[in-house]
């Protein structure tokens, strides 16, 4: 993710660089002329990532059964969820094959942009250098900042 998305205005402390980009994500669904697709692919996608964080909550609960929580509930309320919502998944792709292909492969492009964003480390330094004055000229333009980390201020 660039770091211009995480920085809050200095004053207001609001996300202004990420409402920007979120502005721009609806003025574009709005010229989209099939609203029920959009919302398909909203409920697709909620479905889809709630499933994995369910089925990730219950492989934690199964590798580390003593780790403290703050909320735990009985293993069996995930379990029914997950089969239910599974069972959704299931029926939407049986249903509408194509539309819940086109789904997934727009969810999957995601993962080209968090690798270039965020897991590819050593960039090159041309790269570096002008996502750095990229960044730098954001921050004037929105007055914004970074965001303190909680454990730098107890030090």
């Amino acid at each position: 993710m660039p770091s211009i998305l995480s920085m809050i205005h200095h004053t207001n402390f609001t996300p202004i660089p990420a409402i920007i980009i979120l502005l721009f994500l609806a003025i574009g669904f709005q010229f989209y002329s099939d609203i029920f697709a959009l919302i398909e692919l909203a409920g697709f996608a909620f479905s889809f990532i709630a499933s994995l964080a369910v089925a990730s909550l219950i492989y934690m609960r199964y590798r580390d059964p003593h780790l403290k929580t703050s909320f735990r509930l009985p293993i069996i309320f995930p379990i029914l969820f997950l089969i239910c919502d599974v069972f959704i998944l299931a029926l939407t792709v049986y249903q509408q094959p194509k539309e819940s292909l086109s789904n997934v492969i727009l969810m999957l492009s995601a993962i080209p942009i968090y690798w270039f964003g965020v897991s590819w480390k050593n960039k090159p330094r041309s790269l570096q250098n002008t996502i750095y004055k990229t960044t730098v000229y954001l921050q004037k333009v929105f007055a914004v900042v970074p965001v303190e980390d909680e454990s730098q201020l107890d030090g």
